[in-house]
C-alpha cells in the first residue's frame, strides 16, 4: 500500500533537486547514487540506463530509499522508503527527454564520453512510496 504523500511534502518532491538513490550491494554495504526524477501521478520516476548497478540492486531487491534535499537548506528533506512498481524501456527516449528538460531545459544528451555506457533506449523505473518516511517538511517555504 502506498503512503500517503501531505501536499507540503508533494510540492516539495515537485522542486527540481536531485535525489539520492540508497541501495544495498549484495555485500549488504549502502550504495547511494544521484538521479533525475519527477513525481507525477503518486508515483516517483527515475531514470537510470542499463549497466547502472544502482538500478541493478533495485531491481534485485524491489526497493530502495530515497533522500531529497533542498539545494537552499540542506536541513529541509524528505527520506521516502519506495518498492519498485516496475522497469521498463523508454525506446524513445521520452522520459529521459522530459527530465533532461526539468532540470537542463533541453533534449537530453549522454555526458561526453559515456555514450557506450548510455544506450539509446534508458529504462525508467517507477516507484510507489511505502511505510512512513519521515516528512520535515513545513508548507512554509
Amino acid at each position: 500500500m502506498a503512503a500517503e504523500i501531505s501536499e507540503a511534502t508533494a510540492k516539495f518532491l515537485g522542486q527540481v533537486m536531485p535525489v539520492i538513490v540508497g541501495t544495498r550491494r549484495r555485500s549488504g554495504a549502502v550504495k547511494m547514487n544521484p538521479a533525475w526524477y519527477e513525481f507525477r501521478d503518486g508515483y516517483l520516476w527515475l531514470n537510470s540506463w542499463r549497466g547502472a548497478h544502482w538500478l541493478d540492486h533495485v531491481e534485485r531487491q524491489r526497493q530502495a530509499a530515497l533522500l531529497f534535499i533542498d539545494p537552499q537548506d540542506m536541513y529541509r528533506v524528505v527520506h521516502v522508503e519506495t518498492r519498485l512498481v516496475r522497469t521498463a524501456p523508454d525506446p524513445a527516449n521520452r522520459h529521459i527527454d522530459r527530465l533532461s528538460q526539468r532540470y537542463r531545459g533541453e533534449p537530453y544528451q549522454p555526458p561526453r564520453g559515456r555514450a557506450a555506457g548510455h544506450p539509446a533506449s534508458p529504462p525508467r523505473g517507477r516507484a510507489t512510496p511505502a511505510g512512513t518516511g519521515r516528512t520535515p517538511v513545513s508548507s512554509a517555504a
